[in-house]
């Protein structure tokens, strides 16, 4: 027993060795009794806070220095172009389209076209001529007017315009298939040929306009016309080149 004694005493157990920072125990809340982490949200709030109020400023600058050339921009340009409005107004009023224009009477010479009354007006004008509006189309493309009616003694004049929409020449009179006026009785009035043109021809996509003659006078008891051109032998076809036109219901009076 004393010999182990001695060599207890002799020899002492070696301490082991120890890192003091990670043998040293965490601080302890004496009321809590677990260790205290270290507080740090205080710091992290403050520099945040900081970061906001900073990067609030950078764009209220931005967005100043943006007006501010916005400003500096319009007035150059006010300055360069005095009589331009010094801004744009905030909604732009854009006038409105025209209405597209009803019962045109196209000239195929000029392009160009006017307005035709739906009812013209019946009564004569300074020449004596009552308005018509009256059409016939044909068959090869041609078309024929007639827009006034004047009643004199012994010769009935129309107002006619032709349009020839044929790729070839047209006439509207042969020697033996006249033009001609009927009334509603029968009776018949001959076109009075013009001495340069007494076929009435008309040359392709040309229109030809004026008054023609018809020789007779009209029976006391007509109230109606018929206008036929190439009356005996005219055509009905798209290649006729006499195009047989009719228009019934003409007034005679």
């Amino acid at each position: 027993m004393s010999n182990l004694s001695n060599r207890s005493e002799q020899n002492p157990p070696e301490p082991a060795f120890t890192d003091p920072a990670r043998s040293a125990p965490p601080p302890v809340n004496p009321e809590r009794r677990y260790p205290v982490e270290p507080y740090r949200g205080r710091g992290d709030g403050i520099k945040g806070f900081f970061l906001g109020v900073l990067f609030t400023l950078l764009l209220g600058a931005a967005a100043g220095g943006a007006y501010w050339f916005a400003q500096r921009q319009a007035a150059s340009n006010q300055a360069a172009n005095p009589s331009a409005p010094a801004s744009a107004p905030d909604a732009t009023t854009l006038p409105a389209p025209p209405a597209p224009p009803t019962n045109l009477d196209t000239d195929s010479t000029t392009g160009t076209a006017a307005p035709i009354a739906t009812e013209p007006d019946s009564s004569p004008d300074a020449a004596g001529f009552t308005p018509l509006n009256l059409q016939a189309n044909h068959a090869n493309g041609s078309t024929l007017r007639v827009t006034g009616i004047s009643v004199g003694d012994g010769i009935i004049t129309l107002k006619m315009v032709i349009t020839n929409g044929h790729d070839e020449p047209i006439t509207l009179q042969e020697q033996n298939s006249p033009a001609i006026l009927k009334d509603d009785l029968g009776n018949v009035y001959n076109l009075v040929a013009p001495p340069d043109n007494p076929n009435i021809t008309v040359n392709p996509n040309t229109t030809v306009r004026g008054d023609f003659v018809f020789s007779g006078q009209l029976a006391p008891n007509a109230t109606t016309l018929t206008l036929l051109t190439n009356s005996k032998f005219g055509g009905d076809a798209s290649f006729s080149k006499d195009p047989k036109f009719a228009i019934a219901n003409i007034p005679a009076k």
